[in-house]
């Protein structure tokens, strides 16, 4: 076996496990970004027109945790391109690191996209987290 059809074997093997993953060259969305306002992270995206979408799931881990939780699930709407979602469900002790992903389902299957943030609160901002922590 020459080296050629060796690199090309593997080629097809890791695009063939990528595909296996739902890891795609695909991209269904132009940005995807998070942003903290106060006590709550909004996070944005834009998907590109026409892309056949039928449903987003937002997920998260803090600091290290070994698992994402799912945050929520929203529809895809028609001919709406710019999405939103206010997180208002953490509580901001201390300093964290935020990962976030966003899986576009596309006819059945899922595509990944990951943003981060890290959230270093104030002492009102902690005050107003612990506030909102014990009426949950």
């Amino acid at each position: 076996m020459n080296r050629i059809t060796l690199v090309g074997m593997l080629g097809f093997i890791l695009l063939f496990l990528l595909q296996g993953k739902a890891y795609s060259q695909e991209y269904l969305i132009q940005k995807f970004y998070a942003t903290s306002l106060g006590t709550d992270v909004i996070l944005n995206w834009e998907v590109k027109p026409g892309s056949g979408i039928s449903e987003f799931i937002i997920q998260r881990k803090m600091n290290g945790e070994p698992g994402f939780q799912t945050v929520t699930s929203l529809n895809f709407i028609s001919n709406k391109w710019v999405y939103d979602y206010m997180d208002q469900t953490i509580f901001k002790s201390s300093p964290k690191t935020i990962q976030y992903r966003l899986t576009i389902l596309k006819q059945g299957v899922p595509y990944y996209y990951d943003t981060f943030i890290t959230l270093n609160p104030t002492s009102a901002q902690r005050t107003w987290g612990s506030i909102k922590s014990m009426f949950r």
